[in-house]
């Protein structure tokens, strides 16, 4: 009889804990949002004419319309700083991930 007593209340306690645990069917999980942690001494502020990303934004358009360093005035005084000698072609073709 007491065996029996105790596996009742057992099953009641755990009937409980997984009923509280448990989400509702309706509530919706959403994974933390993942961000790198600061780097001492990195800023993450974006200046002025920075791009903080290919192609300038999430639409990777290449169009900034707050652009104000480069203009006609400024154009002809642009400089070559670097330069890559590919060994072959190089495509630049727009592509958006695919989640």
């Amino acid at each position: 009889m007491h065996q029996r007593a105790f596996f009742w209340v057992v099953m009641s306690i755990l009937a409980l804990l997984f009923t509280a645990c448990d989400p509702p069917s309706h509530a919706s999980v959403e994974a933390p949002e993942r961000v790198a942690p600061p780097i001492k001494g990195v800023s993450t502020a974006i200046a002025p004419g920075d791009w903080p990303t290919y192609l300038f934004n999430t639409e990777h358009s290449g169009f900034d319309a707050a652009e104000t360093i480069i203009n006609a005035t400024t154009a002809s005084r642009l400089k070559q700083h670097w330069m890559y000698h590919a060994n072959g072609g190089i495509s630049v073709n727009r592509w958006k991930p695919t989640a």
